[in-house]
């Protein structure tokens, strides 16, 4: 059950409480939280695609969806960086603490190519919708 806990709260950010979890516990957290994004996802592209033609016309739902899908990758991207800065920082005491800072440092450096990327997307999804918002106005 505190598997559950500390993988519902990492799908939130939140830094994990439980302190000593392994490189299983810490798969099963970061497989898992994005499991509940793509799922929290589907649900809002669901609900999107559920609203009445009154209320959201079918042309304008195409972005609704880019907005979501772009927010929701830059998001699942975001999700995974706390749980594998926790594990690599507090898995190391002592003079091994050095190997820790190395490899949560060469973590991001691998990682953030990837999140600018992503923050791109979204940006330009942020924008088109924008646009497409001043033009129905």
């Amino acid at each position: 059950m505190l598997i559950y806990a500390v993988s519902f709260t990492s799908a939130l950010l939140i830094p994990p409480e439980h302190e000593g979890f392994g490189v299983l516990d810490l798969m099963w957290i970061v497989i898992v939280s994005d499991y509940v994004l793509k799922l929290a996802t589907v649900l809002l592209k669901t609900v999107i695609a559920l609203m009445p033609h009154s209320f959201m016309h079918y042309q304008n739902r195409g972005k609704y969806f880019l907005v979501v899908e772009m927010g929701s990758q830059l998001y699942r991207c975001l999700a995974p960086i706390q749980p594998w800065l926790s594990y690599l920082l507090d898995g190391y005491t002592g003079p091994p603490k050095v190997l820790g800072v190395f490899f949560s440092a060469a973590y991001m450096v691998c990682k953030g190519p990837d999140i600018v990327t992503k923050m791109k997307c979204f940006q330009g999804a942020i924008i088109k919708f924008i646009n497409s918002v001043v033009k129905i106005c």
